[in-house]
């Protein structure tokens, strides 16, 4: 595996490069899944979800964005709902419709987020 994954990135940054040529553990296979589109779900009392889970987003960068968006949205129901399951609704009802993605984009994404053959200074960051 580590020859394979030399050979497949060679000329991309040296620091990634490193980490390939030195680690002391082997390598595991941690393939993402996407979920169907659009996703939704059935509510469950005092339940939701929040950032990745909640937006078919692949683990890219904006999970952490969105997270912050939902707690804020999610906190602010909790203090002007009159009870957590109520919040959690007016959260949904917010959340669901406003910020779907189109078809397969998450999937497209991943796919162009670090090009096969990346120069060398977009793997050095």
């Amino acid at each position: 595996m580590r020859t394979h994954l030399l050979k497949t990135l060679d000329g991309w940054g040296e620091r990634l490069l490193h980490l390939l040529r030195y680690n002391d553990g082997g390598f595991i296979n941690r393939p993402l899944f996407a979920l169907p589109v659009p996703h939704t779900w059935e509510h469950v009392p005092g339940i939701t979800l929040l950032g990745d889970a909640a937006h078919l987003m692949p683990p890219l960068g904006l999970g952490a964005n969105l997270a912050m968006l939902d707690g804020t949205e999610l906190a602010t129901a909790l203090v002007t709902e009159p009870d957590v399951d109520d919040a959690v609704r007016a959260y949904e009802s917010i959340m669901l419709p406003v910020r779907p993605r189109p078809p397969g984009s998450a999937r497209k994404d991943s796919k162009t987020s670090c090009p096969r053959r990346a120069p060398r200074r977009r793997c050095d960051r």
